[in-house]
């Protein structure tokens, strides 16, 4: 693996995207706003955007709902042996009618984004569905586009892009790898 970013380049990513999503959601009301956070680097994405927008005095209140979309994929027969037993903590979330502020670490073909999205539905019907990512790669497989972008990447096809997130990897940073 090989350092494409460090920890002071991802906060100061962050910081912008803290920013950009505060512009987005400035005009509404923050108890009418849930962040869903793709499992895993999606959640802590979303838990630092949380986190930020507080210190912007823009506090949403309710918890990131963490989103397993892995029974979603659509490429889940192929996967199913290495899946987990999947537990759903959101039962108590409820979407109708709320502003849902999908996040994801980075941005690729999309074919997660359309898993997330389906899986989003299942907890109701949301007025409106806003997308956030760090990273984005800017090679789609699915027609969906984020409202709010970190950073175009320019990385070979055949790599990896792997946020890691202190509260993960203990410390943070972006690296690169082939796909294994």
């Amino acid at each position: 693996m090989n350092e494409l970013f460090d920890g002071d380049y991802l906060a100061t990513a962050l910081q912008r995207v803290s920013v950009d999503v505060f512009d987005l959601l400035r005009d509404q009301q923050p108890d009418n706003i849930v962040f869903v956070g793709i499992l895993t680097n999606g959640v802590f994405f979303a838990k630092r955007i949380q986190h930020k927008l507080k210190k912007l005095s823009f506090d949403v209140t309710v918890p990131v709902m963490e989103l397993d979309i892995s029974l979603y994929r659509d490429d889940f027969s192929s996967k199913k042996d290495y899946m987990s037993v999947v537990t759903n903590n959101n039962v108590n979330f409820n979407l109708d009618g709320k502003h849902v502020v999908l996040f994801d670490d980075v941005l690729s073909t999309a074919r997660t984004a359309r898993a997330a999205l389906n899986a989003i539905f299942d907890f109701g019907r949301p007025e409106k569905v806003s997308f956030v990512v760090l990273f984005d790669r800017k090679n789609r497989q699915v027609p969906i586009e984020p409202n709010v972008v970190g950073e175009v990447l320019d990385v070979d096809r055949n790599l990896r892009v792997n946020v890691g997130f202190f509260e993960v990897k203990g410390e943070d940073n972006v690296m690169v790898a082939p796909f294994s």
